[in-house]
């Protein structure tokens, strides 16, 4: 009697079959019987796969898809959030950097008006000053003393002209002076004015007066012989009251072994000039500073004299 029997095995085959002999004859094709139980014993003691249910399968699927969504979802928004909220504060910055930039130029444009507006004042004044001082270089002051009997014109920039006349123990002396430069001064002594003094030097202001000897010409002072000194005129401006001689440094002669003139001229301009007075012979004109006295006015002042 033949069994034929079949073990299913979902997880090895679709089917095992296996042929068993109850006499234990091995006929073609069969394996022996111990050969048989072996097999199935075997697969007997292997543990059957667990089959998975495909719609849990796809349960699991969809939610590794959902919470990778989710997940990623919310890491988008996140980042998006992030650059939202970088993008606000550089641009928040770039407007108030905007801002501050407009209100610095704004104070500078502001400033830079008041400039404008100063340096227009200042040009305007200047220039208004620039009229003044050609106006008063231009404008003219007559100085006129008639108790010496001599008048002259003079720049208005000079201020006021004042003259003292002084009787001392030695005699009478001029003393002239200008409010605005004391380095332009004018005097003389009178004719017979008798020097105190123990100095050998004779200064420009003992001027009595001119003499003409010749074509030579003679400084006189206190201290002169009757002759005077004699001088070396720098140059000759005629005048209302006869002609007027420029002196320098070069216009006395020296001492006797020194270096010294005979007259104190020193580096200034004079000018001397005759007048008819009779206490006075003549007055000398003494520029002592260029710069507030110019030479041309100096001579136009001394062309002046009437």
């Amino acid at each position: 009697m033949s069994v034929n029997v079949y073990l299913g095995m979902d997880q090895l085959n679709e089917g095992l079959r296996v042929s068993v002999n109850n006499e234990g004859g091995e006929k073609r094709g069969r394996k022996p019987k111990k050969k048989v139980e072996a097999e199935r014993m075997d697969q007997i003691e292997r543990p059957k796969a667990r089959r998975v249910p495909k719609e849990g399968m796809m349960t699991t699927v969809i939610a590794i898809l959902i919470t990778a969504i989710v997940v990623g979802g919310g890491l988008y928004a996140w980042q998006r959030e992030k650059i939202n909220s970088t993008v606000n504060k550089i641009t928040d910055d770039a407007r108030n950097a905007r801002l501050d930039l407009e209100k610095k130029l704004t104070n500078i444009k502001d400033k830079a008006q008041g400039l404008e507006t100063e340096v227009e004042e200042l040009k305007s004044k200047n220039q208004k000053l620039s009229e003044a001082e050609s106006l008063l270089a231009s404008a003219k002051i007559e100085f006129n003393n008639t108790e010496l009997g001599i008048k002259f014109e003079y720049p208005a920039s000079l201020g006021e002209a004042k003259v003292t006349i002084e009787n001392g123990e030695g005699g009478k002396t001029i003393k002239g002076t200008f409010s605005k430069n004391d380095k332009l001064v004018f005097g003389g002594v009178s004719k017979n004015y008798q020097n105190k003094s123990t100095s050998t030097t004779t200064e420009l202001l003992d001027f009595q007066g001119y003499k003409e000897s010749g074509k030579k010409f003679f400084f006189l002072a206190p201290s002169s012989n009757v002759d005077g000194y004699e001088m070396k005129t720098a140059g000759e401006i005629a005048t209302g009251k006869g002609k007027a001689f420029l002196l320098n440094d070069k216009s006395f002669a020296l001492k006797a072994s020194s270096t010294e003139a005979v007259v104190n001229i020193g580096q200034n301009l004079a000018a001397v000039v005759n007048i008819t007075n009779p206490d006075f012979g003549g007055v000398v004109f003494v520029n002592s500073d260029f710069g507030l006295m110019s030479v041309d006015n100096f001579k136009k002042l001394i062309g002046s004299i009437k």
